[in-house]
């Protein structure tokens, strides 16, 4: 609904990552590439706020709505338990994701050391987001789509789809040695 609007704040957000790569690095690496991080921080705290932005709106629409059939209780359960996952499933991945990466970035003086701990934490909930803004709720179910946000939908699917179909299949050793469904 506010695409125009989220386009420019991410637009005027990357203006001083674009500022800092025309002027260039000059003899200083390091801190050209600490500048960079800096700046790249900007366009983060703007999709952080895009999504949070989103997901309130969200929240009111459906709290209003459940207020109206006088089951707002019932809204707030499910809202509270689905949050604690979420904030549970993304801290594991952030620390995962986190851990890998610090460990391939150790050797590389330039990388700041918090900058592997941000992507990961960074990437869980926005790869939920992505899967929201998609459309897509569970394997099978496809809902057309931005192509702005294809890359990640794909990559959501593909581990919805297995994780729905590791979920839903129990495998169970038939008499002829094979697995049956």
């Amino acid at each position: 609904m506010f695409d125009v609007t989220y386009l420019f704040v991410l637009v005027w957000a990357a203006l001083p990552l674009a500022r800092t790569l025309m002027q260039g690095g000059g003899s200083n690496h390091i801190a050209f590439v600490h500048r960079l991080y800096r700046d790249a921080a900007y366009i983060l705290a703007a999709v952080l706020g895009i999504i949070v932005f989103e997901a309130a709106l969200g929240i009111s629409l459906e709290n209003y709505w459940f207020e109206e059939l006088g089951q707002s209780h019932r809204y707030w359960l499910s809202l509270e338990y689905r949050v604690g996952i979420f904030l549970v499933v993304s801290l594991l991945v952030g620390l995962f994701v986190g851990a890998n990466l610090r460990a391939l970035c150790r050797p590389f003086a330039v990388v700041p050391t918090s900058a592997p701990w941000i992507v990961g934490f960074v990437l869980a909930p926005w790869l939920d987001f992505s899967r929201r803004r998609c459309g897509f709720r569970s394997c099978g179910s496809s809902a057309p789509r931005r192509p702005a946000w294809s890359i990640l939908c794909s990559a959501e699917i593909f581990l919805s789809t297995c994780w729905h179909c590791l979920s839903t299949t129990t495998l169970s050793k038939s008499s002829s040695g094979s697995f049956a469904s």
